[in-house]
């Protein structure tokens, strides 16, 4: 299928705001080299602006830097759909009628090993990884589909895939509007493999659910899929009822689809996001036209139509606006600067050296407050991270119970006939190990929703989060006072007030930054255009927003998905054997190991949890001492230009004149993009 005119739309919005991302990020770099050691680049792009050695590296080179990461981001932003349900409900077919190519296989009986994440790329190719933040594995898409097909257990060795997820890069264009299809493996895998789902619901714009009209939303669709999803909090929810060719009957298509729609009222309060379809009457009709159209199969195209309307019109609010906001603040903040160099170079070399010695003892008293401010926040981390420990042990002990009541009840009956060994004793063991296996996904999701569920650690941690934010204002307000007052002695209090950053920006990075609670999903919130699993852009600064943006700062939400493998890291079972009762014995030790072994999970839940978060207080820390550096170093480097002469000062001062000229087009052109945006949403 080719790109809809809304997917081009949102690819022009994004080319736009990344050529404003590289303009902003020349004049940060001529602005930093101007002041450099080896070169003062004093034309905008002028002669050596090319030398990005000349930015001067070290916190010179932060912001160059910070630009070039924010738009490579910004770059690589797509939007990610994920296709849900079962391998036999016609996933896949679905997909491959999307590209317009029978490229992943459709075969009757395969196991779908592992998900799937199908994006653009010039040539094809694919990757397999054998751990979830492992190194990829360069292979064919011959090889990847090979092992894609492999069987659980061919009657003699087990076949298994060794692999976890696979991505395959292909030159479709509806992948070239910035486009990523995952086909899901879906849950009641292994645990790593669980996982792996579990970590890409959050980061993905739209869920597509399948399921066949035969038997449509079954019972163990609701329960393991549906349920699964609006807990975790997809309400963006598109329904395939799929195979609708294989009702022959008026009558019937009438009530399957009134049934269907019954049931998905549940679910979203979108009627008209239920699509009646035959995925491979679609794919028939791109690959052979003279098999002709059918109303079913015209369905996908409805489909598609709608997914290319929601994610440009309701995700480019987070993925242009967004960042568009980021680029405003940085524009701001860089005009500010140039602000405050202007009126250092009005003054006397003499006058501001004086002014400069008398602020020693301010600008120490300034760093000794960020310091009291990294204290503060890491007496808060360690607080937190042995509350979170109690929180999670006691939970775990509340469960206990569960185990054999509730979460055995919902194991299969019957483990898959071709993974049953012939042996007795070894289908005992094999029988243990599935209750074990089974086990520890329900512990999975059990930590995992436990951490994002508002009555549960997520609703806890917010009041640990208010005393965060309610501790810290009194050294924000002392810092943004001694700052401000720093800068009207050097500048002089008219050009002190034209130059000041907006206010409350630092209430806004440590408001942004105690933001720590696991929260349920947001939808379009991906790691790459945020820098990290969960992350979230701070209304702070163009310093600290584009920090997050940058990649330099990473998620500043520990993800509960992370959270919950560290749990599962640990051993919770050892080796058992009963004769009877296999699954109730399995069931009855598992929960005793669990028992024993709930601290050191909380401990390990707790540390992974608070090690996501003290990398964070330096880079906060790094960020308030940038400002006051920044500050003095322009006063010194302008020292030397007023002591080089009037004519130099001169000559300087216009060049900063023009650089603010052009970060003020700059702006206005956001300004008119957003407009562009906002009016193309309505």
């Amino acid at each position: 299928m080719e790109p809809t005119g809304r997917f081009e739309d949102w690819t022009r919005w994004r080319a736009r705001l990344i050529e404003l991302f590289y303009r902003t990020r020349e004049i940060a770099r001529d602005l930093e080299r101007a002041y450099g050691d080896d070169g003062d680049g004093l034309g905008v792009g002028g002669e050596g602006a090319g030398d990005e050695g000349g930015a001067g590296r070290g916190e010179r080179g932060d912001r160059y830097d910070r630009l070039g990461h924010a738009s490579e981001s910004l770059a690589r932003e797509t939007f990610r759909i994920m296709v849900f349900g079962d391998f036999s409900s016609g996933k896949s077919t679905l997909i491959n009628a999307m590209l317009g190519k029978e490229l992943l296989p459709t075969k009757e009986n395969p196991t779908t090993a592992f998900t799937t994440m199908l994006r653009w790329g010039d040539t094809p190719g694919a990757e397999l990884f054998r751990e979830q933040n492992g190194h990829p594995e360069t292979v064919s898409v011959d090889e990847f589909t090979r092992q894609v097909e492999l069987d659980l257990y061919d009657g003699q060795n087990d076949a298994r895939s060794p692999y976890l997820y696979g991505v395959v890069y292909w030159p479709f264009p509806l992948l070239a509007s910035s486009v990523e299809l995952i086909d899901s493996a879906g849950t009641n895998e292994s645990v790593a493999r669980e996982a792996i789902t579990l970590d890409f619901l959050p980061k993905v714009d739209a869920i597509v659910f399948v399921t066949t009209a035969k038997g449509a939303f079954k019972k163990h669709d609701q329960e393991q899929y549906l349920n699964l999803l609006r807990t975790l909090g997809h309400s963006d929810i598109f329904f395939v009822v799929n195979q609708f060719d294989l009702i022959r009957k008026d009558s019937d298509r009438e009530g399957v689809r009134k049934r269907c729609a019954g049931i998905v009222a549940d679910y979203t309060d979108r009627p008209e996001r239920i699509f009646f379809t035959s995925a491979l009457d679609a794919l028939d009709a791109i690959t052979d036209p003279a098999a002709g159209s059918t109303p079913a199969g015209d369905e996908v195209t409805r489909l598609y139509d709608a997914l290319a309307q929601f994610c440009v019109a309701e995700r480019s609010r987070i993925k242009i606006l967004r960042p568009a906001e980021v680029l405003r603040r940085e524009v701001l903040e860089l005009r500010q600067r140039g602000a405050r160099r202007r009126g250092l170079l009005l003054r006397s070399a003499e006058d501001l050296q004086l002014d400069l010695d008398r602020k020693k003892e301010t600008k120490q008293s300034l760093e000794l407050t960020v310091a009291r401010i990294e204290t503060a926040l890491s007496a808060w981390v360690e607080e937190t991270e042995r509350f979170v420990a109690t929180e999670v042990e006691n939970h775990i002990l509340k469960v206990l119970p569960d185990v054999e009541a509730d979460w055995l009840a919902d194991l299969p009956k019957k483990p898959s006939p071709a993974s049953v060994p012939r042996n007795r004793g070894e289908r005992w063991r094999a029988e243990v190990q599935r209750v074990d296996d089974f086990l520890d996904q329900r512990l999975q999701r059990e930590l995992y929703l436990f951490g994002i569920d508002p009555k549960g650690l997520a609703g806890s941690l917010a009041t640990r989060q208010e005393m965060l934010e309610n501790s810290l204002p009194p050294l924000l307000r002392d810092y943004e006072g001694q700052l401000a007052g720093l800068r009207t002695a050097l500048l002089g209090a008219d050009e002190a007030a034209d130059a000041r950053p907006e206010p409350g920006h630092l209430d806004g990075l440590i408001t942004g930054w105690s933001a720590l609670t696991p929260q349920p999903v947001v939808p379009g919130l991906s790691a790459t255009s945020m820098a990290g699993s969960g992350s979230i852009v701070l209304a702070t600064s163009g310093v600290a927003a584009g920090l997050v943006w940058a990649g330099l700062a990473t998620a500043m939400v520990a993800g509960p998905v992370a959270l919950a493998l560290a749990a599962v890291g640990v051993p919770i079972v050892t080796g058992r054997l009963r004769r009877r009762q296999v699954r109730t014995n399995a069931a009855r030790e598992y929960r005793e190991e669990l028992r024993r072994a709930a601290n050191e999970i909380a401990l390990r839940y707790a540390e992974r949890y608070a090690d996501s978060l003290r990398a964070q207080i330096e880079t906060l820390g790094g960020e308030l001492n940038r400002s006051i550096h920044e500050t003095i170093d322009d006063a010194e480097k302008v020292i030397e230009r007023l002591r080089a002469g009037r004519a130099e000062a001169e000559r300087h001062g216009r060049a900063l004149a023009e650089w603010e000229e052009s970060l003020g087009e700059i702006e206005n052109s956001v300004g008119v993009l957003v407009k562009e945006v906002l009016d193309g949403l309505r």
